[in-house]
This record gives C-alpha cells, sequence and structure tokens, in this order.
C-alpha cells in the first residue's frame, strides 16, 4: 500500500505550545543565536597551552572558559548550545575521553572537541578520532594559528551536531503530545498504511482516521502529513 497522499482538511485553529524559556545563545524560538561568541570550554594543564588559548581569546570572541580538572568542567554551568571544547588527553582526575563520555550522559550529547598534548599515545589518538567526538588532535608546539583553525571546524562541526540534536528533541516533543491513538495512526501511515485500510484494522470510522491525521497535523505545527512522516520514517 502507499501512503494515502490526500489532502487533509485541518480546521483553522493552531496549537500553541507553550515557550519554554532560551537558554543562553539561543532564542525563544529554539534557533540558536549566532550572533552569540559560541563558548569554547577549556580543561588544560600545561602553562604553554593556557597561554595559547588565551591569546586566542579575541578571535573566539571572548567567551572562553579554562578549567583546571575534568571535574571542575564537569561542574561549571553548561549553556545548551553548540561550541567546543579544548582538552589534554589526560587530566589530573580523568582522561578527556572519560569527561566527554560523562558529559554525553548528563547533557544528552557529546560535545566537539580538539585534543592538545605534548605528546599522545598513537593507540589514544585512534580511540579519540573513532569516538566522532575529536575532530583535531595537535601535538606540541601547539601554534596559535593552528589551534584557531582547528577550534573553528570544532565549532563549526558541533553546531552541526546541535542543529540535529535540538530538531530530534523537539519532534520528540511533539511526538509526546498525541494521544495513543494518534500515535497509532500515524505509526500506521508511516508504514505506508493507507486511511481506508488503517480504520479497517482498528475498526474506526475513515471519519474518524481523517481526524486522528489532523490532530497529527495540528499538534506538529506541520503543513501537510508528510512533513511528520519523514521525520519520523528517517528517525528523527
Amino acid at each position: 500500500m502507499k501512503l494515502d497522499m490526500s489532502p487533509t482538511r485541518v480546521p483553522h485553529q493552531r496549537l500553541h505550545l507553550a515557550p519554554t524559556p532560551a537558554p543562553a545563545g539561543t532564542h525563544h524560538n529554539g534557533e540558536t543565536d549566532l550572533a552569540a561568541p559560541p563558548p569554547i570550554q577549556v580543561a588544560v594543564v600545561d602553562p604553554g597551552l593556557r597561554a595559547v588559548v588565551e591569546a586566542l581569546r579575541p578571535s573566539l570572541g571572548g567567551d572562553v572558559r579554562l578549567h583546571d580538572t575534568g571535574r571542575a568542567l564537569l561542574d561549571a554551568p553548561t549553556d545548551r548550545t553548540f561550541g567546543c571544547l579544548v582538552l589534554e588527553p589526560v587530566l589530573p582526575d580523568m582522561s578527556a575521553m572519560t569527561l566527554l563520555s560523562e558529559l554525553g550522559r548528563r547533557h544528552g550529547r557529546t560535545p566537539t572537541a580538539v585534543l592538545t598534548a605534548t605528546r599522545i599515545d598513537i593507540g589514544a589518538a585512534v580511540a579519540a578520532v573513532r569516538s566522532g567526538h575529536v575532530v583535531d588532535i595537535l601535538t606540541a608546539p601547539v601554534q596559535g594559528a593552528r589551534l584557531l583553525a582547528a577550534i573553528r571546524d570544532a565549532v563549526a562541526e558541533d553546531r552541526l551536531k546541535f542543529d540535529r540534536f535540538e530538531a530530534r528533541r523537539r519532534f520528540r516533543e511533539r511526538l509526546d503530545l498525541l494521544s495513543p491513538r494518534e500515535r497509532q495512526v500515524l505509526d500506521a501511515l508511516a508504514a505506508g498504511r493507507s486511511n481506508k485500510s488503517i480504520a479497517g484494522e482498528l475498526g474506526l470510522s475513515h471519519k474518524t482516521i481523517a481526524t486522528h491525521r489532523a490532530n497529527v497535523i495540528l499538534k506538529f505545527g506541520a503543513q501537510t502529513i508528510l512533513d511528520v512522516v519523514c521525520p519520523l520514517r528517517a528517525g528523527l
């Protein structure tokens, strides 16, 4: 069966979702404030590396936050926005990979990082890159221009990850607004079932299925059912 593409008549009223407080770095509509400097969280101990990072502060927009340990970074206030981390592979209290894992566990997503070190074990470097969270590894002597380029690449990568994360979050929030029956109808539509076949399977009238379908569109603020079905099929 193909997906029923027939237009659904949607009532004129719109569902008004109460706005949630916008986190730092975002607008109330959930979009990231691109004018705000992305936060650069730094956990390095080497004085030379810290000096290089400090020298880059004006070029990074000024929002550079230095930490002495992984625990200090974990306990610091975190903006729900994109940015990057600059880490040494081994901090006084934990490894960079342990820190990244814990950040992911606490906040639902793992930020993008640049590793800087006087030396690094090859095996650790490979594991860091394979994790998908480390975009570059710089070894001493770390030049300011090279670190600046790596940070900018990491911020760009993290923005893509953040936008995907936020899109999934908003989509899931709207899924939670659906009644069990509306979700049942949506899943059937995503599977390619027509209104008629869904009605027969659930023992409901075609009109009732159309009403559930219209409610789904309203709750998502979508134009058509395909605007909801396609992301669902993609695993959003």
